[in-house]
């Protein structure tokens, strides 16, 4: 019995010193240091050009011009496709999408050759509706709406690249051992 035991101690322990190993390797790789290096730069500029998206938005509202705030962003996300998750890619393209289709919608609404009509209306309280989600607005004409779009959201998706909740806690779970260590040192 104490055989097996001992056998049974000795493969928790290869398997520890194993995966330990592999963090290492993947934590300490050059590949890994370069991809950090770039998902930093990536979510740095992102997150500049969706404030600046974001303050153009609230200073002009729903304009033509938050085409060039999209395709800046959607640009930046080009430079860096590699360096990017699918998922994150494609949260951050539904972005994208909705400030081209405010600049859309302004394109019509805010087009004098357009006669008002029902249509334009309803472009109107669709771009309307569009900008709140992106505001992070909770309702909308008495309309329950997401957070998928809003801009805090894509704000989230770039601290999760980077890891920063994970990297936080584990910093904080690190200085709170010292601290307790160095307590009970004489």
């Amino acid at each position: 019995m104490k055989i097996l035991l001992d056998e049974s101690a000795h493969q928790r322990e290869i398997a520890k010193n194993a995966a330990q190993n592999n963090f290492t390797f993947a934590a300490t790789s050059h590949m890994a240091a370069v991809a950090f290096d770039k998902h930093v730069e990536f979510s740095e500029a992102y997150a500049k050009g969706l404030l600046e998206a974001l303050f153009e938005l609230f200073r002009k509202g729903p304009t033509k011009d938050v085409r060039d705030q999209a395709n800046k962003l959607s640009n930046l996300r080009h430079d860096y496709v590699v360096w990017l998750t699918k998922d994150i890619d494609s949260q951050l393209q539904k972005f994208e999408k909705a400030l081209l289709e405010l600049a859309m919608g302004a394109s019509i609404v805010y087009d004098e050759s357009i006669p008002p009509n029902a249509e334009r209306q309803k472009v109107l309280e669709e771009m309307y509706r569009t900008f709140a989600k992106v505001a992070n607005m909770k309702e909308w004409s008495g309309q329950q709406l997401t957070d998928e779009l809003a801009v805090n959201t894509a704000l989230q998706q770039l601290r999760t690249i980077l890891g920063i909740e994970t990297l936080v806690g584990l910093r904080m779970r690190i200085v709170e051992n010292a601290t307790k260590e160095l307590a009970t040192q004489p």
